[in-house]
């Protein structure tokens, strides 16, 4: 038997005594879920929170730029239509090509990105 080191929490019975293969099959089970997890990583069927949320960022951050250059695109343009379905048009169209930037999300490009997110956070 193997007494407890102080500051850790008993284990089962509550007399502070450590069950060496108890102990044995958490290290097991946990060095078998993080190779899991870590397979599931390199199949990009799971990703890095961080990296989703940089790509999710800087995809974001694309599109408000687009929003942003519809009025200084656009305008020239519904000025110079001569009805008003034609400026609706002109319109649409600019608000489609906004939206198409974000419908283009590319899940692997997605998972491209958060394995090169990886690598940078191991090195």
């Amino acid at each position: 038997m193997v007494k407890r080191k102080a500051g850790r929490p008993p284990l089962r019975d509550g007399t502070g005594v450590i069950d060496a293969e108890h102990e044995q099959a958490r290290v097991r089970k946990f060095t078998a879920d993080k190779l899991e997890l870590e397979v599931k990583r390199r199949r990009s069927e799971l990703l890095l929170a961080e990296g989703v949320s940089s790509t999710w960022n800087l995809m974001l951050s694309n599109f408000r730029a687009r929003v942003l250059q519809l009025p200084n695109k656009l305008l020239p343009l519904i000025q110079a239509s001569t009805s008003y379905a034609e400026a609706e048009q002109v319109f649409k169209a600019g608000v489609n090509e906004c939206l198409t930037e974000l419908a283009d999300c590319d899940p692997d490009t997605i998972a491209r990105l958060d394995n090169d997110y990886a690598e940078t956070q191991e090195d």
